[in-house]
């Protein structure tokens, strides 16, 4: 018996925040940019924008989110992430190309 996916949502945009998170020594933090929202889209609805939070939770419970290549047709799925400083974000399969990379896409704004 395979699991379906409850939905599939392409994610078609995303807004960078600054965050600051601990590094894994706890004794220096660090601050870089992290994805703060990320816009779905259903059968070319949308976008919906959610944040990091709502999307990982997404995923968690069975939610399909995928990014497209523009230039290749193919698709990178995107999966909770805990960045090295502590931050909990998301992030591509690690071979998907620059151009359907999570954190490539598009400004949501």
């Amino acid at each position: 018996m395979t699991n379906t996916p409850k939905l599939v949502l392409r994610v078609t945009c995303v807004d960078l925040a600054p965050t600051r998170g601990q590094t894994s020594t706890a004794v220096t933090s660090c601050v870089h940019t992290h994805i703060a929202q990320v816009g779905l889209s259903e059968n070319g609805s949308g976008p919906v924008e959610v944040s990091v939070r709502e999307a990982r939770s997404m995923i968690e419970n069975g939610y399909l989110l995928y990014t497209v290549s523009p230039s290749s047709g193919k698709t990178a799925l995107i999966h909770p992430f805990t960045c090295p400083c502590g931050v909990q974000t998301l992030r591509s399969n690690s071979n998907a190309g620059d151009d359907m990379n999570i954190d490539r896409l598009p400004h949501c704004g």
